[in-house]
């Protein structure tokens, strides 16, 4: 799933899957409550365009509106376009977890 986010850098696809995120965990559950769609205008086009293609994704395979899923269901996809953005950015971001531990750590001792 998700297999087209191998084609797009880290800098189009974070912002895209962060608001598919927050669209599948806050918007979407307003949005069937109030009969309003959210939107993604605070995204350049691309963005957009890879934000409502994550949605579209999940959609397609359920069958069914993101709204309407189970809340477990929901954190399942959540976990997944996470995980998936973390192999992204420790690809073109060069993120290493355990050094980023390792100077948490340190921050910490110096207070």
């Amino acid at each position: 799933m998700f297999d087209f986010f191998e084609k797009f850098s880290a800098d189009q696809l974070i912002p895209a899957g962060y608001n598919a995120i927050q669209f599948i965990r806050q918007w979407a559950r307003t949005s069937s409550a109030t009969g309003e769609r959210a939107s993604f205008e605070a995204l350049p086009p691309k963005q957009v365009e890879l934000a409502k293609r994550i949605v579209a994704e999940i959609e397609a395979r359920e069958g069914r509106s993101v709204a309407a899923l189970p809340l477990l269901k929901v954190d399942e996809y959540i976990n997944l376009i996470a995980q998936k953005l973390q192999v992204l950015s420790r690809r073109d971001l060069h993120a290493d977890r355990d050094r980023g531990k390792i100077l948490l750590e340190e921050l910490r001792l110096l207070r």
